[in-house]
């Protein structure tokens, strides 16, 4: 699924810019995940999963194309860091 939409996602990102292509991916994910209170048939719920994980795949991109034009280069690896550990203090 990644590799099927990443060159898509980040042609996006170049041609409409990172914050149209993340509220259009949240849109999406969103759709996807309110969806799972309909699904009875698993055809359903793999077209519903689909549907999220390509809701994912255009948010997370976009947000590194933002974080890197927000950042200086000298604080570049530091915000990165700090990225991926709050992601992973959210999950954890």
């Amino acid at each position: 699924m990644s590799i099927a939409f990443s060159g898509p996602t980040g042609w996006l990102v170049d041609k409409y810019g990172p914050k149209k292509i993340i509220v259009a991916g949240l849109l999406f994910e969103g759709t996807g995940v309110a969806m799972w209170s309909i699904v009875t048939t698993h055809t359903e719920a793999l077209l519903v999963a689909t549907m999220s994980a390509v809701g994912t795949l255009m948010i997370w991109p976009p947000q590194t194309v933002m974080i890197s034009r927000a950042s200086p280069e000298e604080h570049r690896q530091k915000v990165f860091a700090l990225n991926f550990m709050l992601f992973n203090l959210a999950i954890g």
